[in-house]
């Protein structure tokens, strides 16, 4: 599952439902990984005969104006910001 948002609605999202969140430019799915769950997510148990699900990823997709500038102000704001919201007791 992917999930598509701007960097002022970080505050609005419950990052326990998300194993990463990655910062995209307009219009992009792929960009810089900003964040990633402590939480080890593990496949179900299988057999030889029973072949497992194949896990799925929860990513938060932020979009960013602007590319990353020379001194990486963009991405170190991010982090600490999915830092801090990682951090909030839930809800």
């Amino acid at each position: 599952m992917q999930k598509t948002i701007k960097e002022s609605e970080i505050a609005t999202i419950d990052l326990r439902s998300f194993h990463k969140a990655l910062a995209v430019l307009p219009d992009e799915l792929d960009g810089v990984c900003v964040w990633k769950s402590d939480l080890v997510q593990m496949p179900p148990f299988s057999s030889e005969h029973s072949p497992g699900r194949e896990l799925e990823e929860n990513v938060l997709l932020i979009v960013i104006r602007e590319p990353d500038n020379t001194r990486g102000e963009t991405i170190a704001r991010l982090i600490a910001t999915l830092k801090a919201q990682a951090a909030k007791p839930a809800r």
